[in-house]
């Protein structure tokens, strides 16, 4: 049954085609913000730097720094992309009116749902391979402007990198799966997604130092654990939203947190309410 309803998810999301343009739109981040700009401002600013950053921001470009280097674009530009994709994979069939028509084929609510909760997890985790062919190609093009090097971190480490990745990615669709799935409602779920982890985590962030009450609240924080995750990895500190704000094993047991508890919420509801 479960097996059943992943193919059938996986055929009907190879075939939407917003899942296809945030695809796109992720891919063009990662060529824009972790690479191009840091590159231009490098490129363009590197005498006025002091050597030790002038050296490390070029360090971050080549291509044995992939592995941790776009680990610092997730906290701000790749996890709500994340987020809109697991809002629209639960989310999608209300707004198309479909979920009548296929649970009057499904004998049981809870293996569906698991069905669709795996696809969406092959589908970040294909994000996930996305995110680092994307990342190696860009830093190998700097490399051959620049004329330089283009040794390739480790097996291991590249392997770290991408379970890292997952496990983000995997997070933040989570928080948008139970969104679209809770409220029903493909705009909502992004609305409420996006206004919470970019804007209300950050000001609990921001002033997390200022407030000690707002500390528990901080550390557990989606997007506060994205980039402590990264930071343990070796992203650097001058991306957005990378800071150690918790260990990166704590960090990542949040994150994984989020994912159990995404599931488990989307159970619940989806098992105990109508469809209308």
């Amino acid at each position: 049954m479960v097996l059943r309803v992943l193919r059938a998810e996986l055929f009907a999301l190879r075939r939407r085609p917003a899942v296809w343009v945030l695809s796109a739109v992720w891919a063009v981040q990662i060529v824009c913000f972790a690479y191009l700009v840091s590159y231009l401002v490098w490129r363009n600013l590197h005498t006025e730097m002091s050597p030790s950053d002038a050296a490390a921001m070029h360090a971050d470009l080549m291509p044995a720094s992939v592995d941790h280097t776009i680990l610092g674009s997730l906290p701000v530009w790749g996890g709500p992309v994340m987020l809109i994709l697991g809002a629209l994979v639960a989310a999608g069939d209300y707004r198309w009116g479909t979920f009548r028509t296929v649970l009057s084929r499904v004998a049981a609510r809870t293996p569906f749902l698991a069905g669709r909760f795996l696809a969406l997890a092959v589908v970040m985790l294909l994000m996930s391979v996305l995110t680092l062919l994307v990342s190696a190609l860009s830093s190998l093009a700097v490399a051959l402007v620049e004329g330089a090097s283009a040794a390739w971190p480790g097996v291991d480490r590249l392997l770290v990198s991408l379970a890292a990745i997952w496990l983000i990615t995997m997070a933040w669709a989570s928080v948008g799966f139970a969104l679209g799935l809770v409220t029903r409602n493909l705009a909502a779920s992004i609305g409420v997604g996006l206004v919470w982890t970019l804007a209300v985590e950050s000001i609990v962030n921001g002033l997390g130092g200022i407030l000690p009450f707002l500390e528990p609240i901080r550390a557990v924080a989606l997007s506060t654990s994205t980039g402590s995750v990264a930071a343990a990895l070796g992203a650097s500190s001058s991306g957005f939203g990378v800071a150690s704000v918790t260990t990166g094993p704590v960090a990542a047991t949040v994150l994984g947190a989020y994912v159990v508890a995404g599931f488990l919420i989307t159970a619940f509801v989806f098992r105990s309410r109508d469809l209308t």
